[in-house]
């Protein structure tokens, strides 16, 4: 089956564990993040705010971050951006997403998205041409792929 690598703005890393247990049901592994994963794991509120709160995070660590992830993303099969509305804009994506996604495109991964973006999103011409199979929010449509 294929590796399905999730890539997420910060802000919904608390709705990710749920997600991936439903495409994991579809038969799928699923990769998340490293923080989302750490916020799974995480048993106080304070803990699960200071990963939240990703700021505080050095340039070094969080270098450490994309490169770690960028090697998920080459291990991987599919690459999905967790894109949902974020400051007002549909299907928002950020920089770091952009690049994950990029990254796929790159090395030749399906790629799939949550929401259709706006075409306010920065970078909205370059998501168009790199195709990605818009999900409209539902994990069986990621089945077609199968």
């Amino acid at each position: 089956m294929p590796k399905l690598v999730i890539c997420s703005s910060v802000t919904f890393y608390p709705e990710l564990p749920e997600i991936k247990k439903q495409f994991e049901q579809l038969g799928l592994t699923v990769v998340l993040p490293t923080m989302a994963e750490a916020l799974v794991s995480a048993r106080a509120e304070q803990e699960k705010e200071t990963i939240l709160h990703a700021e505080t995070v050095t340039p070094e660590v969080k270098r450490k971050f994309i490169e770690d992830y960028f090697e998920q993303i080459e291990k991987g099969d599919w690459v999905l951006a967790y894109n949902r509305t974020k400051h007002g804009v549909t299907g928002y994506i950020g920089p770091n997403v952009l690049m994950e996604l990029t990254v796929g495109f790159y090395l030749k991964k399906k790629l799939f998205l949550w929401q259709q973006p706006s075409s306010e999103v920065h970078g909205f011409e370059e998501i168009t041409a790199m195709s990605p199979q818009v999900l409209g929010e539902s994990i069986k449509k990621i089945a077609t792929s199968l």
